[in-house]
């Protein structure tokens, strides 16, 4: 005979629609973000060929202080400069801030290209948890700065097929 049981790993949280922010508010904390990236990628470019740093050197540098800043500042208390700006903030499905392996996996999403930002914006915007698609994959969520959770949910694991793939990924099951 089976059990009712509910582990700690399938609850989650939600937040009420006021302290999930949108597509304008992610968009302005992307934006500003990578163009921090770029421009301190630009910056060190100059740095590289006044020092005579090669090519690799230069890559391996340039990934590395984006993985630091896009990775680890959002890992951390205070957020990257686009999240404090937009004033929001990156937490796993339990409201806990994501931690730097979650935030990395993000990291490495984020680089499988331009068309793929287009469509993980894009993805938010008919979520129920306006979720992004590298949110889903992660089993994370964006929420506003300071904001608390409504109340413990259930998490289910709805399958998406993306890009010819099936993915079960752990949502939040807001109460209708």
């Amino acid at each position: 005979m089976g059990t009712n049981t509910t582990h700690p790993e399938d609850i989650g949280v939600y937040y009420a629609d006021a302290d999930l922010p949108g597509f304008f508010r992610r968009c302005v904390a992307l934006i500003i973000d990578l163009t921090v990236v770029f421009l301190a990628i630009i910056v060190l470019a100059l740095l590289a060929r006044a020092f005579g740093l090669s090519e690799t050197s230069f890559k391996v540098a340039a990934l590395c202080l984006s993985w630091a800043y896009l990775a680890g500042l959002k890992a951390g208390p205070n957020g990257t400069l686009g999240y404090r700006i937009a004033g929001v903030q990156l937490v796993n499905l339990q409201g806990q801030p994501a931690g730097l392996l979650c935030c990395t996996y993000r990291f490495l999403l984020l680089l499988i290209g331009p068309l793929h930002l287009v469509f993980d914006l894009l993805w938010l915007t008919t979520d129920p948890n306006r979720q992004t698609l590298r949110d889903k994959l992660t089993a994370t969520c964006v929420v506003r700065r300071g904001s608390t959770p409504v109340a413990p949910a259930r998490l289910t694991h709805p399958t998406y097929f993306i890009a010819t793939m099936a993915f079960a990924l752990p949502e939040v099951k807001r109460p209708a």
